[in-house]
């Protein structure tokens, strides 16, 4: 399964245990005499441990994507995060310092935002920018799980040496233990980087590089640039997101792209390169070393493809989710509102009729036993085949799939989120609901900001560009930097240009063709690519039935991805044909890994 995390528990010798104990229990009691009461103990512990299921289900993800852990009462990420991102205009800091962030064990994701958190809890120090993530091996001590690992802008008021203590300090609170040895496993490591001096308080662009100055500390305890900088290649990649690659080292007086690049070319051939991740609830991650493919769900009776497909039964859709992780989606998009060109809003009770009990039925996946117990009922004449059912029962679980969905309503993403969703796919890129950015800001989740004018109804009146791709580019960074500021890291935020809302034909091969260069104007967040089964491509093959654009559709994705792609670029392409997509997007990420 390649949604997942490195660092699980072992369950599968916890179910191997409850299988062999439960199997025990059941062949002592089960007699021929004593077969109705064990169907009613059966049926008991499946009312039961569905009940549990369900409610670990609910705990788990409200904790896993829960905001900052908090240390103060009513004080919380969203508003700490808000705070932060808010300073960035109130020119109010001394120095603007460069962290280093980085985790392997326990939560990786939830032990250093907690950290960051009780960094940011004062009013001396605000974040400003995050980087991406990246999970790398191990260096110097490589017998230890990967590290989870990002850079930070802060400003703050404290002196080199007092934001050591500080940070030495929170990282004890986490749980670090300061007196392990030095390079081993660490639930959180927080390294300064780089210290910079305000040159005016006055400066109009604080984050300029011009309106600093570097400080440079050089002291048994404390050496500033860290020393090790040019080395690290899990340190340079994602202190050139949260910088910029034009910013310089101060002693070597070299970029820190230029020194990125340098390092890259003397790693050995099979070093195992860092892969960009999105970290998602329950301490799984999306990894961004292939191309991610997003099976399209809709649970609606007018969707312009699959519309009334999956609308009457929630064990089809469930079945279809589950169908789609198997042909090898890496996540499942479920949508309860059309957004076809023409298409009418619906209500927020309507979208959750629709789409909370797949969800739930995806992360129970109860309805297998019903299949097993019918099978049971029919050809069992032994009260061991309750064992077996019984055991198979406890043995199975809900999938892991990662799932979006797909709204534009507060409402929605946060019951979706609490049945089980991990991410939240706004066509609307958060305008539609003033409440969408600060609810999944709360949530703790990804995002997908998609650019779109108008509503569904309205938006294909909406196609006046002067530069469609840099248009869209600019619209989709001011989302992004809205999302910021509501409290969505960067590091948790995906970029959709929309194909096939207000734009008209032309306007969607452009942004298919320059796909490179609305990359480099969105600052490499990651794409996600909708082309599936759309009007253009019919338009374009003459196919009029929606179902029979799979060919048109994943040449259209193919060709955008290899047009403006990298090797390390960060792709999610969404289609209806997951098995073709995946098919596809495997000879396409072979091409590209080659040497």
């Amino acid at each position: 399964m390649r949604i997942c995390s490195r660092h699980k528990r072992p369950k599968k010798i916890d179910r191997h245990i409850r299988f062999l104990t439960c199997t025990l229990i059941m062949m002592g009691i089960c007699t021929t005499s004593a077969r109705p009461q064990v169907s009613s103990v059966v049926r008991s512990w499946r009312l039961t441990m569905a009940s549990v299921s369900l409610a670990a289900s609910t705990f788990g993800t409200a904790v896993a994507s829960a905001p900052f852990l908090s240390t103060t009462s009513g004080d919380s990420l969203v508003a700490a995060a808000a705070k932060s991102t808010n300073a960035r205009s109130s020119g109010d800091r001394k120095y603007r310092v460069f962290l280093a962030v980085g985790s392997n064990l326990g939560d990786r994701y939830c032990n250093i935002r907690t950290a960051l958190q009780l960094l940011c809890n004062s009013s001396d120090t605000k974040l400003m920018r995050t980087s991406f993530w990246h999970e790398t091996a191990p260096m110097y001590v490589t017998d230890q799980p990967s590290f989870l690992n990002g850079a930070v802008s802060l400003q703050t008021n404290l002196e080199p040496h007092d934001l050591l203590q500080t940070i030495k300090t929170i990282e004890a609170q986490v749980g670090r233990d300061l007196s392990a040895m030095r390079n081993g496993p660490r639930p959180v490591d927080l390294d300064i980087l780089l210290y910079e001096r305000r040159l005016s308080p006055s400066t109009a662009n604080a984050e300029s590089h011009a309106s600093w100055e570097p400080r440079l500390v050089d002291t048994n305890d404390l050496v500033v640039p860290h020393s090790r900088i040019t080395e690290r290649e899990f340190v340079l990649a994602p202190l050139c997101e949260v910088a910029g690659p034009d910013l310089e080292h101060p002693v070597r007086k070299t970029s820190v792209r230029k020194l990125l690049e340098e390092l890259r070319h003397e790693m050995e051939e099979n070093k195992e390169p860092t892969v960009r991740v999105i970290p998602l609830p329950r301490s799984r991650m999306l990894y961004f070393n292939e191309t991610l493919i997003m099976g399209v769900l809709n649970v609606t009776p007018d969707s312009f493809s699959d519309g009334g497909k999956w609308e009457d039964s929630t064990r089809n859709a469930v079945e279809r989710a589950l169908e789609m992780e198997q042909q090898g989606a890496h996540i499942v998009d479920i949508g309860g509102e059309s957004t076809r060109p023409g298409a009418d809003d619906v209500s927020a009770e309507e979208e959750l009729r629709r789409t909370i009990p797949v969800i739930e039925g995806i992360r129970e996946s109860t309805w297998v036993v019903t299949y097993i117990a019918r099978i049971f009922r029919l050809a069992s004449s032994s009260p061991f085949l309750y064992v077996i059912l019984f055991s198979c029962f406890l043995l199975a679980t809900g999938s892991e799939v990662a799932i979006s969905i797909d709204t534009r309503k507060s409402v929605v993403a946060r019951a979706a989120v609490n049945a089980g969703a991990d991410i939240v796919n706004d066509v609307s890129g958060g305008t539609f609901d003033d409440l969408m950015l600060s609810t999944v800001a709360e949530l703790g989740v990804p995002i997908v900001l998609m650019h779109m004018r108008g509503t569904p109804k309205t938006m294909q009146s909406m196609t006046e560009y002067e530069d469609v791709v840099a248009d869209v580019a600019r619209t989709l960074m001011e989302r992004s930097q809205a999302a910021e500021c509501a409290g969505i890291p960067r590091w948790i935020q995906i970029l959709d240009p929309g194909i096939g809302f207000a734009k008209d034909q032309r306007q969607n091969l452009l942004l298919l063709k320059d796909m490179l260069r609305l990359r480099a104007l969105t600052d490499e967040l990651p794409i996600l690519i909708g082309t599936s089964r759309k009007g253009f491509i019919g338009k374009i093959t003459g196919v009029s039935r929606a179902e029979d654009r799979d060919v048109g559709s994943v040449a259209s994705f193919i060709s955008a991805l290899s047009f403006g792609s990298r090797s390390k670029s960060c792709e999610i392409v969404r289609v209806h044909n997951v098995e073709a997509a995946r098919h596809a997007a495997l000879v396409l990420d072979a091409i590209k890994q080659v040497r």
